[in-house]
Formats: structure tokens, C-alpha cells, sequence
């Protein structure tokens, strides 16, 4: 059985998901206070990647950003990003 495109995608996307990870810790321990760009920046990619239905990425980077939360505000928004993105978007609507 081949890979299909979609499943290469996903691994590539959870794979870009654990590198800004890497990437968030690297920069936390070498310029302490970089945990809130980190966690803020990456409440926009993970609204970015649900509207474009890219599960696994937005699941990856809501991960990043709830470990990286500096306040309840960052951290409920991670919270939501990851639920939405572990519903796959399924028969969600928009109010």
C-alpha cells in the first residue's frame, strides 16, 4: 500500500508542528521570555490551519501553544484550537 498525498501531508504538517516546538523550547532557554511570542504566534497559526482544515498541523501547534500559555487567555485559546482541530472540523457550525 502507497502513501496518498493527504497522508504525506500529514505527516510533513505533524512533523512542522513538533519542529516549532523544538524551535519555542531552543528560543525560550536562549532569550528567557520568548514563551509569549511563542504562544501568541502560535494562536494565529493554529486558527490558520483549522480554517484550512489542516487537522493535524492545528492539533501540533495547539500543543505548542498550550505548553508555551503564559496567561489563561493564551491557554483557553490553545484549548479550543486543539478541540476543534481533534474534531476534524466535523459538524461544526458557525454561530
Amino acid at each position: 500500500m502507497s502513501p496518498t498525498a493527504e497522508s504525506v501531508r500529514e505527516v510533513a504538517d505533524v512533523v512542522g508542528g513538533i519542529r516549532y516546538g523544538l524551535t519555542g523550547a531552543v528560543s525560550d532557554h536562549l532569550a528567557p521570555g520568548a514563551r509569549s511570542f511563542m504562544a501568541s504566534h502560535g494562536a494565529i497559526f493554529v486558527d490558520d490551519f483549522v480554517r484550512s482544515e489542516r487537522w493535524a498541523i492545528a492539533a501540533a501547534f495547539a500543543r505548542v501553544e498550550a505548553e508555551f500559555a503564559t496567561d489563561k487567555v493564551l491557554l483557553a485559546t490553545a484549548k479550543v484550537g486543539g478541540w476543534l482541530a481533534a474534531q476534524r472540523g466535523d459538524n461544526l457550525e458557525a454561530t
